[in-house]
């Protein structure tokens, strides 16, 4: 089913501002394991010898009435609690656990449990997957703004929410491995599992078994993520009530390889250096990528991706071509290589982040606007017209505000996401 949903336009005027703190917040900012053993290019997974989600440290951050919820919110703008009213306490936890590296080793990384008080019943779940950030200190765990979504839904409906960091973010070690679907699906998997095992040693709360996911932006690509790994893997351990990838890249390896290397200038220009800095982190794509860039580009912006970066994302912009055309960064014959080669490495690695390529069971809304020049509405739609070809009964696809661009968006995907999630919540 495709349809646009829209919510009431004069509750949308009084609600736009509430939310834009989060919109700048968010905007700045996997596969089947099954092995064919007579294929010689299947690769034997290095089986993980950690324990998935188990919970290194646990710190209150803090505790809020509803009354302290609601002035928290308003801090950020006075008409907040009209989006998030507060109906419950709600305590807010930093996870430190156990989780896999993109080569399936031992490592660690930080997040956020909200969890409700006084609700009177088993908790549903909601697992959100953050934004695009750059600097490694500006996460939910860390107190950063989508940390407020989190302290908002729970406090509202009643869901203890996780969130991670993700990998290389906050306290984990390393570089992030930005836009990378199989790190971003375990990192969420596991800051739900941590989740579960915070419930299952504290009297005071107990899981209802239903799960909610959704993200937006790096968030949705990571949500889509999630829902294909908790199919394809996790099927037995949790069951998706429905999930909302918001305005997503799952279209790596064509829509957004397209934008980064076309002769048009691009709102973003930074995620280029992002990806190539990350992908070859996990892949060693180029044995140096001073091979890639052109002029001092390198040098320039390497202190950005070191895995200790604690840059804003304005100041990478410092650096970047002035036309805002992504593809001035590289050597014309890296860009004219990987435009006429369907084999290069780098576009591969690309298609292995790709998102649409399996057929999914659960209750599935993705939401995107037409007017996204970050992440383009095509991803969306390569999704949802691949899963429709595979068979799939329990996709939607919206459009929830005509014209609506990255920032203008995500209240209305929010807002939808929510009120669904609260139609279904037992």
């Amino acid at each position: 089913m495709k349809f646009t949903n829209t919510i009431n336009t004069s509750t949308l005027r009084v609600l736009i501002p509430v939310f834009m703190t989060f919109c700048f917040a968010l905007c700045i900012t996997s596969c089947d394991t099954t092995e064919d053993p007579d294929d010689p290019d299947t690769e034997t997974e290095q089986p993980f010898l950690g324990e998935a989600g188990k919970i290194l440290s646990q710190e209150l951050l803090a505790s809020h009435t509803t009354e302290s919820v609601t002035e928290l919110l308003n801090t950020f703008d006075p008409l907040a609690s009209l989006l998030f009213p507060p109906n419950y306490p709600v305590d807010v936890y930093k996870i430190i656990y156990e989780t896999p590296d993109a080569n399936n080793g031992i490592t660690q990384t930080s997040g956020t449990l909200v969890v409700p008080r006084s609700v009177g019943a088993d908790l549903p779940l909601a697992s959100y997957l953050h934004g695009t950030i750059l600097n490694k200190n500006d996460v939910p765990s860390a107190g950063s703004q989508e940390q407020l979504i989190g302290i908002g839904l729970a406090a509202t409906g009643g869901y203890a929410v996780a969130i991670t960091d993700y990998l290389g973010m906050g306290d984990g070690p390393g570089l992030h491995p930005y836009q990378h679907a199989g790190t971003a699906a375990s990192a969420g998997v596991d800051m739900m599992r941590a989740a579960r095992n915070f419930a299952e040693a504290d009297p005071g709360i107990a899981l209802n078994g239903q799960n909610f996911i959704f993200g937006y932006s790096q968030g949705g690509h990571a949500a889509m993520a999630v829902v294909k790994a908790i199919e394809e893997k996790h099927s037995l351990e949790f069951d998706i009530t429905a999930a909302a990838p918001m305005a997503g890249a799952y279209d790596m390896s064509g829509t957004m390889a397209d934008v980064m290397v076309s002769d048009q200038a691009y709102p973003a220009p930074y995620y280029l250096p992002y990806i190539l800095f990350a992908f070859n982190d996990v892949y060693n794509i180029y044995e140096s990528l001073d091979t890639m860039f052109a002029d001092t580009y390198y040098e320039d912006l390497l202190p950005f991706f070191d895995g200790d970066d604690v840059y804003p994302a304005d100041g990478i912009n410092n650096y970047l071509p002035a036309s805002g055309i992504p593809k001035e960064m590289l050597r014309p014959e890296v860009v004219e290589d990987f435009t006429n080669n369907p084999e290069h490495p780098l576009r591969v690695a690309l298609a292995d982040n790709d998102l649409y390529d399996w057929t999914p069971t659960s209750p599935i809304r993705i939401m995107h606007c037409d007017g996204d020049m970050h992440v383009p509405y095509q991803n969306a739609q390569v999704a949802y017209d691949s899963f429709m070809a595979r068979g799939a009964t329990n996709v939607e696809l919206i459009n929830p505000l005509e014209g609506g661009n990255h920032e203008t968006c995500v209240l209305q995907c929010l807002l939808s996401a929510i009120a669904w999630f609260d139609e279904l919540k037992e």
